[in-house]
């Protein structure tokens, strides 16, 4: 079946994994598979992993945006058509 958001749809799986490893890490803690110190830092790494993915998710929507977009904008230090006429007459030309 076709999602009609697929990327919330990306995002809803990778929490649904991610939530699994970190029941399955506090579990063994639980029962003694790994200490409560490997259990503390195995769950600050899944959290850095996270916001590490975040963070580049971020940047990389930031600088797609900014490649799609730039070339839709007139720059106005030199406003041209798509000819290469200025936009702005020039005084005593």
């Amino acid at each position: 079946m076709s999602d009609r958001f697929p990327l919330a749809a990306a995002a809803r799986s990778a929490a649904k994994i991610w939530t699994a490893v970190g029941g399955i890490v506090t579990g063994l803690a639980g029962v003694g598979i790994i200490t409560a110190d490997q259990n503390t830092a195995l769950q600050g790494l899944l959290v850095a992993v996270t916001a590490l993915v975040g963070a580049g998710t971020s940047a990389a929507a930031a600088f797609g945006v900014r490649r799609q977009a730039e070339p839709l904008v007139t720059p106005v230090a030199d406003p041209r058509d798509d000819d290469g006429t200025k936009l702005v007459p020039i005084p005593g030309a």
